[in-house]
């Protein structure tokens, strides 16, 4: 059995912004620029953010790699922490793979490019690689990110999509554990109805502002991609191995850190 390009990364159609709206939205986007540093940093207090494992990103944070967290929060806020703790440490804007309701208009799509989020497709997530970037990836997608509290910390399968990425551009692939996002924003819900209309779920979270839960985000020891060869990528059961293998690791250390840390709010 082999993987088909179809099988890697879910590809859809993407809107095309004309010049002028094009324009509108990067316009909007570089008068914003200061938001993003100014709400991490208020976030990051708030939150009482921690980051540990830095020196597990290759090269001192240089040169291409894969960053792959688990997702949850319904909001988008581990996400969002996720990447510009990236930046911070590394003084580079990593690019996000993004769910493709993003990229449904040609305004969002313009607006949402010019911030570093490109969509869920395979030459995307491989061009953003071969030049270079810094590339997360939530493997979880929308069914981990939607997923209702009372299955807090217990993450959902892989989409396997990001092993063939790696492989194909020999980028190292570290995995990340977000420890806090969870007891944040409390989702009670998710309606699968929308997902015919706007492509996307719809959670109903408890909260729309975050609770102070304690952040932790921790970056663990990167795996060396650079010993496969496209050749493995044809053989599904070794990519799904790869991918599980990944999977269990950052899922042992949720379990680790939710155990050792007792109260979410201390």
């Amino acid at each position: 059995m082999s993987l088909t390009r179809s099988t890697l990364i879910t590809v859809g159609k993407f809107a095309k912004p004309d010049e002028s709206t094009r324009a509108s939205a990067e316009w909007l986007a570089r008068n914003l620029k200061f938001l993003p540093d100014g709400l991490f940093d208020l976030l990051a207090s708030y939150f009482r953010l921690e980051v540990e494992g830095v020196e597990n990103l290759p090269h001192k944070g240089r040169g291409r790699m894969l960053v792959v967290p688990n997702h949850s929060n319904a909001l988008g806020f581990d996400a969002f922490m996720m990447v510009m703790a990236l930046k911070k440490f590394t003084r580079r804007v990593p690019r996000v793979m993004g769910h493709n309701f993003w990229f449904s208009t040609g305004f969002s799509a313009a607006f949402s490019r010019r911030w570093g989020v490109f969509p869920a497709d395979l030459k995307e997530g491989l061009n953003n690689l071969r030049d270079g970037h810094i590339v997360v990836i939530f493997p979880e997608g929308a069914e981990g990110n939607f997923k209702v509290s009372s299955s807090m910390y217990k993450m959902v399968e892989f989409n396997p999509g990001f092993v063939p990425l790696a492989i194909m551009q020999q980028a190292p692939v570290v995995p990340a554990a977000i420890i806090g996002a969870e007891e944040s924003n409390i989702n009670l819900a998710k309606i699968d109805w929308f997902e015919k209309i706007i492509g996307a779920s719809i959670p109903v979270p408890l909260n729309l502002i975050p609770f102070p839960a304690k952040w932790k985000i921790k970056f663990l020891p990167a795996i060396d991609f650079s010993k496969y060869s496209k050749k493995d990528i044809k053989d599904a059961r070794f990519v799904k191995e790869i991918n599980q293998n990944i999977r269990y690791r950052i899922q042992h250390e949720l379990n680790k850190e939710v155990e050792k840390r007792n109260i979410a709010f201390r």
